[in-house]
């Protein structure tokens, strides 16, 4: 068993855009068959870029907030308590649209 306190992890920026912050709660060597899972705050207006994965499917899990996924040119309004897979290839982006902090808990498994 092993116990992570969110506040007790240390913050960093997300890798396709430095703006963004995120907790990393367990690492790959921690989770059989995960990539990671980690927690990030998107502020208001602020939004993670179009990218893809070729070998990932990620799971996005919404804490609080909301806001919108945007996947292979289609928009989807999500809010708190909003789950979304995206597949391996998808290309996502996500956009906090809203007046709050929208956040965020996700992880990646191998596709």
């Amino acid at each position: 068993m092993k116990v992570v306190n969110l506040e007790m992890v240390a913050v960093q920026a997300v890798a396709h855009d430095p703006e963004i912050k995120k907790r990393v709660l367990l690492h790959e060597s921690e989770l059989p068959c995960s990539v990671r899972l980690s927690q990030a705050i998107l502020a208001p207006g602020q939004q993670v870029s179009a990218h893809h994965h070729e070998h990932i499917c990620e799971v996005f899990y919404l804490l609080s907030g909301e806001g919108e996924f945007i996947v292979d040119g289609e928009s989807v309004k999500v809010g708190e308590g909003s789950t979304i897979r995206i597949d391996a290839g998808e290309v996502h982006a996500v956009v906090n649209s809203s007046d709050k902090d929208m956040s965020l808990l996700y992880f990646g498994l191998p596709a």
